[in-house]
């Protein structure tokens, strides 16, 4: 008989101390902010909204969950779509080594795509093994609890990759969506922008980069330098005038129409007549 030595293995240590779901059928529902006293897995069923997590904003739909660490969390709904969504709050070491494998951190507590997974049938199953009696239970949950981390994994491995490159482009898209509203806003920042995307800047400024090959910064700075220079051909025009139209003072238009275009605001207005 061939024999293969293993490396110990740890004991497992989850609990699940309490589980439910929720539904709000009402539009722009918020909940929270609520103090998170371990690791809560809210599943999204359905609706959109915000989830907000120590300072950081995350967008979430349906087929999405949304992991809470220790700390306060918010939901937002958006919309009039009935919010609706199953939770369970686990305990234990082996909970958050899961997390940590799967590389779910408070920066990054959003698992996408879970809707074509089994994640809705397993829930079920352990609400349903949770409510039931016998002297199996516990061991029957146990299996459901670690069935659902394994899926959890499952979707992380599989699909999160693509569903992750399409989220980036939307907020991409939905930033790009935002500049041309607002660039002419003076109080206009990329804070702003991305509280509003909800995102936190860093994370935005990594993705806007490598999808557009500027920061969120310098594509701002340009589409107000267009938008100057279609003003700075007007009859009259005024360099102080264009300067309010597009969300800069003065100066700072001089400077930075000076840095993209080449010469100074006065200059192209020369040229343009």
């Amino acid at each position: 008989m061939d024999f293969n030595p293993l490396e110990p293995i740890s004991t497992f240590s989850l609990t699940l101390e309490s589980y439910g779901e929720d539904a709000k059928v009402f539009s722009n529902y918020t909940h929270g902010p609520v103090i998170t006293r371990s690791l809560l897995i809210q599943y999204c069923h359905s609706g959109s909204g915000y989830f907000e997590i120590n300072g950081n904003r995350f967008n979430v739909r349906a087929g999405d969950c949304i992991v809470s660490f220790t700390g306060e969390s918010r939901i937002e709904v958006v919309g009039d779509d009935a919010w609706r969504f199953s939770w369970l709050y686990f305990n234990g070491k082996s909970a958050f080594d899961f997390m940590a494998e799967l590389n779910i951190t408070p920066q990054n507590p959003i698992i996408c795509g879970c809707k074509e997974s089994r994640i809705p049938v397993i829930i079920r199953e352990i609400f349903q093994t949770a409510d039931a009696h016998g002297r199996l239970k516990n061991i029957l949950l146990g299996s459901k609890l670690f069935d659902f981390f394994a899926e959890l994994a499952y979707v992380k491995s599989h699909d999160l990759d693509v569903e992750s490159r399409n989220t980036q482009e939307d907020y991409v898209s939905r930033t790009i969506h935002y500049m041309n509203i607002h660039y002419a806003e003076k109080d206009l920042r990329v804070d702003t922008i991305a509280k509003n995307i909800g995102l936190n800047r860093s994370y935005l400024y990594s993705i806007f980069k490598t999808k557009t090959g500027l920061s969120p910064q310098e594509y701002l700075a340009q589409l107000r330098i267009k938008a100057a220079c279609e003003l700075l051909k007007l009859p009259q025009a005024t360099v102080s005038s264009v300067a309010n139209s597009v969300g800069y003072d003065p100066l700072v238009l001089t400077r930075t129409f000076k840095k993209i275009m080449g010469i100074n605001p006065n200059e192209y207005m020369k040229k343009a007549l």
